[in-house]
């Protein structure tokens, strides 16, 4: 029977494809690449591969050393050249078990329950039941991957597991258990199976069998146990072998008829003689074949849940980078300001040792420690303010990393930027500053509402999200505040908003707030702040004044005079009852410019007593023909939108070098970023030497109507210059051209009705939305900064005219654009939702909207449904939109 197994082992080609499916099904390794070779081990040996040969000694066969132990009388037996009709090849060679037929294999050791299983005909296997151990198998691997599912599931956080008592379970051993033992039973059941009908055989082939496995699968696995266990098997395969030589010994002794029917007798007592011999080294084979048996499924176990741990935190990685990428576009919708850049700007106008006289200050260090507080700090203009509070951050952010719980933001109002004078942006920005690293659901909700539909939320939205902010942070919360006095003191967004916001945020926070703020004082700031905790800076920045003015005649430029001029200039500059750093900044400045002694010393005779005299004298110096211009580019500075760069002042005035803006108007009056080439004035009581509503016959000063009217007719005027169709890259190499694109209506706003009776400014205005070429550049150079692809739209594309005008709120345009017949239902081509009476209602226009109403006949449901929704979250005057409401 044994040798018969043996013999019949030329596998059909369909057998093996088929095996090897089974095998991908059960996530097994396929047990070879080439069909034809020798079916041995269900592992692929490394160790076969020339190279490694070349490398290792080679691998001693068990079956040909148990061959060798065993006497001679069974070694021919085993090896007789009988012809039987049962076998269809040649028999076994000395040291192989079996041999499949190839042409270019060598042959290799077969699996006994490969060869016996897989060469069995079909009616064999289903009258032995052989269907069985894979549905065994299947359900085995079910648990495998039921027990994959419900750890990845655990790693992902959707499955929480506990005791009865509460506690908690060790998912990660516990699936590890389950794996292993699946793994195990895995095996046992399809690899043992009954091959003979008899019963006995059936003990035997799971002998082989399962040894076979072992052999196979747990030799040379680099552990301790593999000597041994080799040792064990080959005394094993003694007894197998000495059982095949009887069975072989009663096949040539009888014939073919007789075989069937007294195998059973013949066989009885050298089975019962096998049975005992294996069992008595059953007991060892075992001891170290469970050695590296438990030692592998531990390592598959291990590596299917590391796996899993590797599979899941790939996920987690790309989760985390989807949600960050969510995150910082969540973040820069909430504040782009770059509200580092002043401070990073006072540092570097700190003179060495100024400052620290305040940082030890009781009042100072009483706020620090002690939450539920407001320090006010007053000066006049020029004193140093912005400067100190820079080194009051700069302390806050040292003493905040020291403690991880404890958090800080701070906020510059800035005259020459009118986005940071806005309440609006610094509570955007602060609530930036302070977000937690896992966003509140609050922030997402709000970034998923308005982002889409591209709307604006209400100061209050922000202003409640910074509150649950503070709430749920868990230490204490610094708030400082340079320059209160910046943020204009009329309008919604104004001072009075500001210093509510102060006082709310302390109300509802006492236990971890700390506020503290600058400013000039200011009457309504005063009144306000005044019974907080307040500190006059006047006497302490006197003495940085002093050290400052110190330093520079010592080690600036100053120190190339003699002794006796150092000496002067010192008594001079310091004889000044109310000293600001400002004033005696400008003054070393002016004293630098000299180029001989006499010239110094005349300059120091004729040192302005104020700052006002000094920016007096910085202008009345200039050439008549620099005067105009000089004027020209004060306005621009004085009013513009945002910040300017060199090339677009210098396109302002028609300079062909930019850097004559700054030689025209002075150090004394202007200032250069030189990270970015942004030009403004130099100081916040520069703009307000300039700006007067009375003009007292000076040439260098103006009005705020004057200065917008101005600026808003250059800007028109650059617009309707391009009458010819612009590229993307002509409109770039217009700096002038993309500030008037997207400002000219800022300006034009500032003038409140005015506007309409500057009847040249009108005009130009309408000409802005009549004439086709004009329009077409504006609208894409306006749009450039948000929608690169607006360069390749056609005209029909973009928003009509009176869609641009009722957004803007240009009653008289829109009156002159609905009598040449434009159509206030009308959309671009693909737009949605940007025709006249929406665009009209979603910016509070209501007297545009009702002139649009006026003009059409019937409005669809749908328009009306989505104008009434977007005229009630403008917060409309109520009595306004009651009118509407009726004309609709």
């Amino acid at each position: 029977m044994f040798l018969r197994l043996c013999a019949k082992l030329n596998f059909s080609k369909r057998d093996r494809r088929g095996r090897e499916k089974d095998e991908e099904q059960l996530g097994l390794s396929p047990s070879t690449k080439n069909h034809d070779r020798v079916v041995a081990n269900d592992d692929v040996d490394v160790s076969s591969t020339p190279e490694a040969e070349a490398l290792s000694p080679p691998r001693a066969d068990l079956w040909e050393v148990t061959g060798e132990r065993s006497d001679e009388k069974d070694r021919m037996a085993l090896h007789g050249r009988e012809k039987r009709d049962e076998l269809s090849g040649p028999p076994p060679r000395t040291g192989d078990v079996c041999v499949v037929a190839s042409d270019d294999v060598t042959p290799q050791r077969a699996n006994f329950w490969e060869v016996a299983g897989g060469k069995l005909d079909e009616n064999d296997r289903k009258a032995l039941g052989l269907e069985r151990p894979l549905l065994i198998t299947d359900a085995i691997e079910g648990v495998i991957k039921s027990t994959e599912e419900k750890y990845r599931e655990y790693q992902e956080g959707g499955l929480k597991i506990r005791k009865r008592d509460g506690g908690h379970i060790n998912v990660r051993d516990s699936a590890k258990n389950i794996i292993l033992h699946a793994l195990q039973a895995q095996d046992l059941v399809t690899k043992l199976v009954s091959f003979d009908p008899t019963g006995h055989a059936e003990y035997l082939a799971g002998i082989l069998s399962y040894y076979a496995i072992v052999d196979n699968h747990y030799r040379e696995r680099k552990v301790e146990s593999d000597r041994e266990l080799e040792d064990a098997l080959i005394e094993v395969y003694i007894a197998v072998l000495q059982y095949a030589a009887e069975v072989k010994k009663a096949e040539q002794e009888s014939n073919a008829a007789r075989i069937l029917k007294s195998v059973t007798a013949l066989v009885q007592q050298p089975f019962k003689e096998l049975k005992g011999t294996v069992e008595k080294k059953e007991q060892a084979v075992q001891k170290w074949a469970n050695v590296t048996e438990a030692l592998d499924h531990r390592r598959q176990a291990e590596s299917m849940l590391d796996g899993i741990d590797e599979a899941v935190e790939r996920l987690k990685i790309i989760q985390s980078h989807t949600r960050s990428l969510q995150d910082r576009e969540i973040l820069n919708w909430l504040s782009m300001a770059s509200y580092s850049d002043p401070q990073n700007n006072a540092r570097g106008h700190r003179a060495s040792d100024t400052g620290n006289w305040f940082l030890n200050l009781p009042e100072y260090k009483e706020w620090k420690i002690t939450p539920g507080k407001i320090c006010w700090l007053y000066g006049a203009v020029g004193c140093g303010k912005s400067v100190l509070c820079s080194t009051i951050i700069q302390d806050i952010e040292e003493f905040c990393n020291s403690d991880p719980s404890r958090k800080f933001a701070y906020w510059y109002f800035q005259f020459s930027n009118d986005e940071t004078q806005k309440v609006y942006n610094m509570i955007r920005s602060i609530l930036r500053q302070l977000m937690p690293r896992t966003l509140p659901s609050s922030i997402i909700n709000l970034w998923e509402e308005h982002s889409s539909r591209g709307s604006k939320p209400q100061q209050q939205k922000f202003a409640d999200i910074l509150d649950v902010v503070l709430e749920s942070s868990q230490g204490e919360v610094f708030l400082i505040l340079d320059a209160l006095d910046e943020c204009p003191a009329t309008g919604d967004d104004g001072r009075s908003s500001l210093l509510q916001f102060i006082e709310e945020m302390l109300e509802k926070h006492q236990s971890k707030m700390h506020i503290l703020a600058t400013s000039r004082p200011e009457p309504d700031i005063r009144s306000r702040l005044e019974r907080y905790q307040s500190v006059d800076l006047e006497i302490g920045l006197g003495q940085d004044v002093e050290t400052f003015v110190r330093a520079q005649v010592a080690h600036g430029r100053l120190r190339e005079w003699g002794e006796s001029v150092r000496k002067r200039t010192l008594e001079r500059l310091l004889d000044i009852p109310e000293r600001r750093f400002r004033w005696a900044d400008l003054q070393i400045k002016r004293l630098q410019e000299s180029k001989t002694e006499a010239a110094f010393h005349k300059a120091l005779d004729t040192i302005p007593a104020t700052l006002e005299d000094t920016y007096k004298d910085a202008l009345e110096r200039l050439s008549p023909e620099d005067r105009e211009v000089a004027r020209t580019i004060l306005i621009w500075l004085s009013f513009s939108a945002v910040p300017l760069d060199l090339k677009t002042v210098a396109a302002v005035v028609s300079f062909r070098f930019p850097a004559d803006v700054v030689t025209t108007c002075t150090t004394s009056l202007v200032t250069v970023s030189m990270s970015d080439d942004t030009v403004r004035l130099a100081h916040f009581s520069v703009k307000e030497f300039l700006v007067h509503n009375e003009v007292e016959g000076h040439w260098y000063q103006f009005s705020v109507t004057y200065g917008h009217e101005a600026i808003a007719n250059r800007a028109v005027d650059c617009l309707l210059e391009a009458t010819e169709v612009l590229t993307k890259t002509t409109a770039a190499q217009q700096p002038l051209l993309i500030y008037t694109a997207r400002y000219w209506h800022h300006h034009l706003a500032q003038l409140g009705n005015l506007h309409t009776s500057c009847i040249n400014l009108q005009e130009k205005v309408d000409r802005l939305f009549t004439e086709r070429n004009v329009y077409f550049n504006w609208m894409r150079s306006y749009y450039s900064k948000w929608l690169n692809e607006i360069w390749h739209q056609s005209f029909e594309e973009l928003q009509s005219p009176l869609s641009s005008a009722s957004e803007r709120g240009l009653k008289s345009t829109v009156e002159l654009l609905l009598a040449k017949g434009a159509d206030p239902m009308r959309s671009s081509l693909y737009g949605q939702g940007d025709n006249a009476l929406l665009k009209a209602a979603k910016k509070g226009h209501l007297e545009v909207l009702q002139l649009l109403l006026n003009r059409v006949d019937e409005i669809p449901r749908s328009v009306t449904k989505h104008m009434l929704m977007i005229i009630r979250a403008t917060e409309s005057d109520k009595e306004k939109l009651t009118m509407i409401l009726d004309l609709l």
